[in-house]
């Protein structure tokens, strides 16, 4: 059993009922190495002992919460001391308490990037929108399959709907008036034909159009603006 406990890619620390450290396999060891790198340092010692400001932490309330319940409790936190954020897992038994740790560090700080980054981005999106809704031209973009992806203010006024009943509908879907649709028709041909030879890129008065990574001919973007 400790072979497999040791093989394990979570920490594991076993306690008895009187709260000693019964068992701690290799992963464990590496996560606590700047406080206790061995095994001889933890073996038959209590968890308060050991550490100290987990006695009254939300780490040590949860343990004599399902030691007292004999119920499961999972839980994240950052611990301080190893500048460590932890999942952890409690499984309690008539013999103690079975812990199991994952480090999440990684995860944690991805996530909060890719939070950042979204706000950066609403950012931005809040500004191009107010900036484009508050010149007179109808200012478009739409994906390869002619969806709308974006469409301004004066433009929403103008197809009389709410900019999220736009989004991901083609100009037939939303009904365009005739002479609409034949216009934004011929703003949509042109960088189509533009991108059929072996262009990547192509930016005219009206508009502007990128082709895919896949190739020449293969639209990925095309954004502008026209007159009513």
């Amino acid at each position: 059993m400790e072979e497999v406990l040791d093989s394990m890619s979570d920490a594991f620390i076993a306690l008895d009922r009187e709260w000693r450290i019964t068992f701690v396999n290799r992963c464990y060891l590496r996560l606590v190495a700047p406080l206790h790198p061995t095994r001889a340092d933890l073996l038959g010692h209590t968890l308060w002992e050991k550490f100290p400001d987990v006695l009254d932490s939300e780490a040590g309330r949860h343990y004599r919460h399902a030691m007292q319940t004999q119920q499961p409790v999972n839980f994240e936190l950052f611990y301080e001391p190893l500048k460590t954020w932890l999942d952890v897992r409690t499984h309690p038994s008539s013999h103690g308490l079975a812990i199991y740790i994952r480090d999440v560090t990684a995860q944690k700080t991805n996530a909060a990037r890719l939070a950042d980054l979204s706000r950066q981005v609403g950012e931005q999106s809040r500004i191009f929108d107010a900036i484009l809704s508050n010149v007179p031209d109808l200012a478009y973009a739409f994906d390869r399959e002619f969806r709308f992806l974006y469409a301004n203010k004066p433009l929403v006024s103008l197809l009389g709907r709410p900019h999220d009943q736009i989004v991901g509908k083609t100009c037939l879907e939303l009904g365009y008036p005739p002479g609409l649709a034949a216009r934004m028709h011929r703003s949509i041909s042109g960088p189509i034909l533009s991108l059929a030879g072996t262009a990547r890129e192509v930016s005219e008065k009206n508009y502007a159009a990128r082709a895919r990574g896949g190739g020449p001919g293969e639209l990925a973007l095309l954004a502008g603006t026209f007159n009513e």
